[in-house]
This record gives C-alpha cells, structure tokens and sequence, in this order.
C-alpha cells in the first residue's frame, strides 16, 4: 500500500510538467550581498546591499557594469533600492530619491519626491504610480492607496487618480507590546506591455488589471485553496533570534501573532498573456503556482523548486521560467540557477 501511494504521488508532481530541480546558469562572483533581482529579455539586474547595481546580459550572463551606489550625489542613493526597466531605460527609486539610467548603464536624470508616506513610486509611461500609506494613531490601521501621479515642472507631484485601496486591521496591544506577525499579504503592482496588474492576496487569487492611463478595464478573481498556518513556521526566526541573544529584548516590545490561514499567494508575476500566483503550498521540496492566462482563464497548477520565503526578493518569473539566486558557501560566491514554470 505504501509502495502504490508514493507511485500515485510522484504521477501527481510530475503530471504538473515542471522540472522539480534546477539547472545552473551562471556564476556571478561580482555579487556579495545580493537583495533584489529583476530580469527581462535583455538584462539580469542585481542589486547589492552594498548598494551597487550589477547588471548581466542574459545572452551569456557576462558582466556588462556596476551602476548606482551609496551616497549623496548624482546617480547616488541611501536606503533600500527597487528596480524596474522599461525597453530603454532602468529605473531606481530609493528612500524618496527617483534615478534614471540608460540600459547601458550611463546616469541620465534624478528628482526627489516626498517619502512621509509612499512606499515606491515608479513610471507609467510619463506619469508615474505611488503606493501610499497613512495612519492617524498607533493603534488605528492602516489605509493604503495606489495612485497615478503627474510631475509638473515646479518639481512636485500631481494626483491624477485612484486606481486601488484597501485598509489593514487595527493594531491589537498587549500592554507595552505590540504584535509582530511574519506572514504578510500581499499587494503589489506589475506593468506588463500596456496593462497595470494590481494584486491583493487578501481577495483571494485577485488581480485587477487597468491600462496605463488607470482606467480600470476588469477583475480577475480565482478560487483559492485555504492552508493553515502551522505552529513551526517562524521556527527559524525564533531560532536566529535566540541565537543572537535577543529574545528577552524582543519579547519586551513584541508578541507573536499570526492569522490562522496564510494568504492566497504571496508572490505575484506577470509574463506574455500569464499570471502567475506563487502560494503557501509545499509538496516535498516543491512549492505551487498557479498559473492562467490575463483574463483567468486557462488555470493550470504547476510546481517549482523550493525557495526559502525569507529570501523573497531573491528570485524571479520571466519567460515561464524560474530564476533564483544561490549561494555556494564553500566557494563563497552566488549562482544564478533556473527551472521550467509550465
């Protein structure tokens, strides 16, 4: 009986038709503490935490330049940095500061915009698309907009119009301490071609899809499978936490608290006529996409190799594939590796 459940079990994964082990691209030695990874047909862009910018092209993954770095000056930027490219240009925006290179990596132009409450902001053609928060207390939750924007000539930002808004829960205190929840939803933008994606995992698989002007075009809206959140899920964190010596110091200012299911997804990618829903699901040392076409039709489920969610701007969808960053620690150097999203 257990021989026949383990065949109807791998049946199963490989009647998905992806690969459940990937293949190594590329070893990226010019990289040490790699943060965010965006790729598209013509470039693989990382960015460092020592903040550098390293682009590759992906023809044959040769290191083209280093671009953008910590500092004050032109091209220059503190903070956490993130990263989009458009046919001609690389954007960065970074703690209120706007950076503009061509996609050989020369520093064409920079403008500053307010960072009291926006999230990110990045361009829609020539407008460009804020994600806002504002909260009144400490205690009150929080409203989240995502908005069009134009930027006029006496360098402030114009509201254009409202494309998204949701609000987050109360804050629940206990006493002196304040809840510290690990597993997020998920509300995030991507522009593909001609269309605004606006995901929110709160809604289900949900994503409302919008033109670059902001007109609100349709809904997409799939069923969802409910996963309970198990009790060992921030086993990790609770482990570095004590092994840094901390725990005294976070139990003081915080405690644990989680929802009872995780969100539908928690990453979110656009590709040519795909969507595509990375969720909670794990099988083996798998885990699951969903996939349909932009108007949620065509669903399929797949899976790809496991990646720890604690690393989640390390890895990316383009192309039906999956590309993520690996680190050889006896080499001490990071690898591009890559597995088959079908």
């Amino acid at each position: 009986m257990k021989i026949k459940i383990l065949l109807i079990f791998f049946i199963i994964i490989g009647s998905t038709g992806s690969w459940l082990t990937g293949v190594k691209l590329a070893v990226l030695p010019e990289v040490s503490k790699p943060d965010y990874i965006v790729i598209d047909d013509r470039q693989l862009l990382i960015a460092d935490k020592t903040f550098q910018l390293h682009l590759y092209s992906m023809k044959n993954f040769k290191y083209e330049k280093q671009i953008f770095k910590r500092g004050e000056g032109p091209g220059e930027a503190f903070g956490l940095a993130y990263v989009w490219t458009s046919p001609e240009n690389i954007f960065v925006y970074c703690m209120g500061k706007n950076l503009y290179f061509t996609r050989e990596g020369k520093f064409l132009k920079e403008f500053k915009t307010p960072i009291a409450r926006t999230s990110f902001i990045r361009p829609v053609e020539n407008k460009f698309l804020c994600m806002n928060q504002s909260r009144k207390s400490p205690t009150e939750g929080s409203s989240y907009d995502i908005s069009l924007y134009t930027y006029s000539a006496d360098k402030k930002m114009k509201y254009e119009k409202l494309l998204y808004y949701w609000e987050t829960l109360p804050i629940r205190w206990k006493g002196s301490r304040r809840p510290l929840t690990l597993i997020k939803p998920e509300h995030n933008v991507c522009i593909f071609e001609n269309r605004i994606f606006i995901c929110d995992s709160d809604r289900g698989l949900f994503v409302q899809v919008h033109n670059l002007n902001g007109d609100r075009l349709y809904q997409v809206r799939l069923e969802s499978e409910k996963i309970e959140v198990t009790d060992d899920y921030a086993a990790e964190f609770f482990g570095t936490l004590k092994n840094s010596g901390k725990t005294n110091s976070f139990n003081s200012q915080f405690y644990y608290d989680e929802p009872e299911f995780f969100p539908a997804f928690f990453r979110f990618y656009v590709g040519k006529n795909k969507l595509y829903f990375l969720t909670y699901k794990k099988i083996g040392n798998n885990r699951e996409v969903i996939i349909c076409d932009w108007q949620g039709k065509n669903i399929k489920k797949t899976y790809i190799p496991w990646v720890n969610y604690w690393d989640a701007r390390m890895y990316t969808i383009w192309n039906n594939k999956f590309y993520w960053l690996v680190e050889n620690e006896d080499k001490e150097e990071w690898e591009l590796h890559v597995a088959d999203v079908k």
